[in-house]
């Protein structure tokens, strides 16, 4: 096992939101992680931007899988399937992780041997051209 944590975000055309999404992930502290995107045939240029973004670095791997458009569930389960992680997480291309959560979760989740953790989330309106 590689990774403490592998991060998996299917995707469909939400190329801005994604690259949020990925960022945040990756700027998680204190875990060896990957996050495992799985595009589910985007004609936005998602590959592109993903490859541009510099996202692997440190203790963060970002891999980039493409499939023909079959649907979201069948992406999270090819991104299951390629996952080496200890621990999963399932993330939506439009959400951000907090700061520190991932850590929070690894340590309550081996504090408490669960099998699963659920967590909560808060909503948040920004510009989105505003960055």
């Amino acid at each position: 096992m590689t990774h403490e944590v592998s991060v998996i975000i299917p995707t469909l055309n939400r190329r801005d939101l994604l690259v949020r999404a990925v960022a945040s992930c990756v700027a998680q502290k204190n875990l060896r992680g990957e996050v495992i995107v799985v595009d589910d045939g985007s004609t936005d240029g998602t590959r592109e931007a993903i490859e541009a973004g510099g996202f692997s670095r440190g203790d963060w791997d970002v891999r980039y899988e493409i499939q023909a458009r079959q649907g979201a569930c069948v992406a999270r389960n090819r991104g299951l399937a390629a996952a080496d992680g200890e621990f999963v997480k399932f993330l939506d291309s439009d959400d951000e992780l907090l700061a520190g959560v991932l850590s929070e979760e690894v340590a309550l989740a081996r504090a408490t041997g669960a099998d699963v953790i659920l967590t909560g989330w808060i909503e948040g309106v920004w510009n989105a051209d505003a960055g």
